[in-house]
């Protein structure tokens, strides 16, 4: 069973919650060819999003934390202008979100 909700899972709920049910405890599998589009996808969509908060702060695993421990410092200071690929943590449910004053 996997340890945090993601969006697809979420969103799946939306549409069927047996399925999600089932989602959740099934075994990782190698991505087929439209879930390695749509990480694609998603990688370019970052590559936009750096080239447009070009002072943007990049959360990903360092010195040992996790991304949701990482996005809590720069939003606690409250002076980082952007976050990308920020994240929250709250029991099951993790968050992905951009932050940006420019909103």
């Amino acid at each position: 069973m996997k340890e945090a909700i993601a969006k697809f899972d979420w969103l799946t709920a939306q549409e069927c919650t047996t399925r999600a049910w089932y989602g959740l405890r099934a075994p990782s599998a190698a991505p087929n060819e439209a879930e390695r589009f749509r990480m694609q996808q998603g990688q370019e969509v970052g590559a936009l999003a750096r080239q447009l908060y070009p002072g943007g702060i990049l959360v990903g695993r360092h010195n040992g934390k996790t991304p949701p421990e990482i996005t809590l410092d720069p939003i606690a200071d409250g002076t980082t202008e952007s976050l990308l690929e920020a994240r929250i943590l709250a029991a099951l449910f993790v968050v992905w979100f951009a932050r940006t004053s420019r909103w």
